[in-house]
């Protein structure tokens, strides 16, 4: 009978349950519409690390955009922030690519570095 057990609990993990599929789509649109919008002049974000960082389509690691990321000295300027991402614009400061891309980060790989898309100091 022991040996029964042992052989059932080492077959229990074969049978979990798979993790529920994520709309990413669905989940962009729910962070943008209900997230912290972050002003223009104070966008500027960089890169913590020395790694490259993953982006995401949404703000979930189920949502990865395969074969994009980003580096320290890259231009981001943060959008949105939810759920532990920020939205960022990549501006391109290199390579050919003159498109910028929007692309969710988690926000404990960036820091605010002082800069905006809106240059100079604005008072409203």
């Amino acid at each position: 009978m022991q040996k029964r057990l042992v052989l059932m609990l080492a077959a229990a993990p074969l049978f979990e349950p798979a993790p529920p599929k994520v709309d990413c789509r669905a989940l962009d649109a729910k962070a943008d519409s209900s997230g912290t919008i972050i002003p223009d002049t104070g966008s500027g974000r960089a890169v913590v690390g020395r790694r490259r960082v993953p982006v995401y389509s949404a703000p979930d690691v189920a949502c990865p955009m395969t074969g994009v990321f980003v580096v320290r000295g890259d231009a981001l300027y943060a959008q949105v922030e939810y759920g532990g991402f920020t939205r960022v614009a990549i501006v391109p400061v290199h390579g050919t690519d003159d498109n910028d891309t929007i692309a969710w980060v988690r926000t404990s790989r960036l820091r605010p570095n002082g800069r905006g898309i809106v240059p100079g100091n604005h008072s409203f």
